[in-house]
């Protein structure tokens, strides 16, 4: 018998719990069938956006919770998804502008889209941890809650890589390296400016 596909197994298996279940489980093969899918397929990016707004929104409980103020807690929970999703689009902006300035496909920029946002589904654990503070106590909690962070970071890692087909070290340079220059040069170009118009003023 042939073997499927991954393009194949996320068209057979594109529930939202499915897919849950493959982006934990099997994040490098899932990725890359959502990567190929969302090229032309909006669906995956928009799923990808309730998988954000749905960490953010339990966030935002959590942190009601915590504060024991009921009265903010429709202010937490929509405060939270809005950071969430800025959050998102940030991540997702910084690939896109240097995919536009290198000429990449619009493509990958759409499968980053959802597979970036597909990688918050740790978050989703994020809350349940407040539960068992009291269980555990603060330094296990603390110790999963970093767990977490690191699990997150590396379906980032994946979602960049299987998005924009390129390779451990280019994906370094691509998260870690650009955006830092691009920083730089951006901060000495207004530094310039600045100067500039202090030594007109002056002059």
């Amino acid at each position: 018998m042939a073997a499927r596909s991954p393009n194949a197994w996320v068209q057979r298996t594109s529930s939202f719990i499915d897919l849950s279940i493959g982006v934990l489980a099997a994040p490098r093969t899932t990725f890359r069938a959502l990567a190929a899918e969302s090229s032309n397929d909006w669906s995956h990016i928009g799923m990808a956006g309730t998988v954000v707004v749905i960490a953010a929104a339990l966030d935002g409980l959590r942190f009601a919770a915590e504060s024991g103020r009921a009265a903010a807690l429709a202010a937490n929970v929509v405060l939270s998804i809005y950071m969430g999703l800025v959050l998102w689009l940030s991540i997702v902006s910084i690939p896109a502008l240097l995919a536009r300035f290198f000429a990449l496909p619009r493509a990958r920029v759409h499968a980053f889209a959802a597979t970036s946002g597909w990688s918050f589904l740790p978050w989703l654990l994020m809350p349940a941890l407040s539960l068992w503070e009291s269980v555990l106590g603060t330094t296990a909690v603390l110790l999963f809650a970093v767990t977490l962070f690191v699990w997150i970071v590396y379906l980032f890692w994946i979602a960049v890589e299987e998005s924009f087909s390129v390779s451990g070290k280019q994906t370094l340079c691509l998260l870690l390296i650009l955006p830092q220059l691009a920083i730089l040069v951006v901060f000495v170009w207004v530094w310039q400016i600045v100067n500039e118009v202090m030594s007109l003023l002056g002059a």
